[in-house]
């Protein structure tokens, strides 16, 4: 076991308002806290001051319509084709955009996702 260095440990944490000293007993409890208030609290209070911000918005809202909007997110193999843009200059850009198509549908949703995710980064579509 190499000692961590402390003084670099004490800078980061510094971030996350920790008054505890580390050490090798205490590190994972204060690193778990860290991490909880950074991705779990930090989050949820910023997403609560939205909602706060949005007034009765939410009031209005019921869960099938935001179930229905998840669906529409939800890339399938025909979801993905119908939102694909190509403007094929010429007979075989065409037929690679037709090939592309074919193949998207016939490979399922599964693989439809996958190559949303390669072109776009993204595994949602944007709901038109």
């Amino acid at each position: 076991w190499e000692p961590f260095p402390v003084e670099d440990l004490l800078e980061l944490l510094q971030d996350f308002d920790v008054n505890q000293l580390p050490s090798p007993k205490n590190i994972r409890s204060i690193i778990l806290g860290a991490a909880k208030a950074e991705f779990l609290t930090k989050p949820f209070m910023a997403l609560m001051k939205i909602r706060q911000g949005m007034g009765q918005f939410w009031g209005a809202v019921t869960q099938e319509e935001v179930t229905a909007l998840y669906d529409l997110s939800n890339p399938t193999a025909s979801l993905v084709v119908a939102s694909l843009q190509a403007f094929p200059l010429d007979a075989k850009e065409d037929a690679v955009t037709r090939w592309l198509k074919r193949y998207l549908v016939e490979s399922g949703d599964k693989m439809s996702s996958k190559f949303l995710r390669f072109a776009t980064a993204s595994d949602v579509l944007r709901p038109q």
